[in-house]
């Protein structure tokens, strides 16, 4: 009972003191006019910044679920684009270049290595083999390397250890695409035929030639070449895509890619 009435007097004497400060607020601000601008322009300071907070917080919320959405659209653009009839919860096939595409959420990633590496939820379960292609709309992202029952391990485009086949143009010159191992927004194309003619600015494509990416992915604009030994180039790329942002991704699977290895194991022997 003793513990009731001091907690009683605790909230009363609260009480009592929010309303004289209030009551003495009140009289201060109307005691002249001085005053009255004062507390005017105190309520309105802190009126504006209890509404900023709200609409930065308003803010934060709708640009992630925008940024989900925009997600969404880039992988439906993509979709239509190459493949007809799909579905975007289960590899869906494309015939024309017998490739299947299936969406999947990044849900771990290493950066900032020489050895860097995405986890995707997407697993055994959902059809995904090794070997099956990573990509975005705007870029290569990598190659899965093991697989487990719900989730898969793929070795990044940025890692020493991997290449890509490209094409400078939609028709130009064909050779391997490397990071650059600096940046995460840089990669480069090493021995280049010198008498190739190349430009600031022209786009850099998936060739088509790889059996793991199908062809025709924008992977992002020459920057500068450089001439080597006057007898190649080596053109410095800047790629579209941001490996740090990544949120949603493809997983692409080629039915003939066992098929096609099978067959370059048997005649390089």
């Amino acid at each position: 009972m003793a513990i009731r009435n001091t907690a009683t007097r605790i909230v009363v004497s609260l009480v009592t003191f929010v309303a004289l400060e209030a009551v003495s607020l009140v009289l201060i601000s109307n005691a002249s006019s001085a005053h009255n601008l004062f507390f005017s322009r105190w309520a309105t300071s802190v009126s504006a910044a209890f509404y900023r907070m709200a609409y930065n917080v308003s803010s934060y919320f709708s640009l992630r679920k925008t940024n989900e959405e925009l997600n969404e659209l880039n992988f439906e653009l993509f979709r239509r684009m190459a493949v007809q009839n799909t579905s975007a919860d289960s590899f869906t096939p494309d015939s024309e270049h017998s490739f299947q595409y299936q969406k999947a959420k990044v849900i771990g990633a290493k950066y900032g290595s020489l050895h860097n590496y995405f986890i995707l939820n997407k697993g055994l379960r959902d059809g995904v083999t090794q070997n099956c292609g990573v990509i975005t709309g705007s870029g290569v992202i990598g190659v899965v390397q093991a697989v487990g029952a719900n989730v898969c391990y793929v070795e990044s485009f940025q890692n020493f250890e991997m290449s890509v086949s490209v094409k400078v143009g939609r028709d130009g010159v064909t050779g391997p695409l490397v990071w650059d191992g600096r940046s995460s927004h840089r990669a480069v194309m090493h021995d280049i035929p010198i008498h190739y003619a190349f430009e600031k600015g022209d786009t850099v494509y998936t060739s088509g030639y790889s059996s793991i990416f199908p062809g025709d992915i924008p992977l992002g604009t020459v920057v500068s070449s450089t001439e080597e030994m006057g007898t190649s180039a080596t053109l410095k790329i800047s790629l579209f895509e941001d490996f740090r942002t990544l949120n949603y991704v493809i997983i692409c699977k080629s039915s003939y890619f066992y098929e096609i290895k099978k067959l370059v194991e048997e005649n390089a022997e």
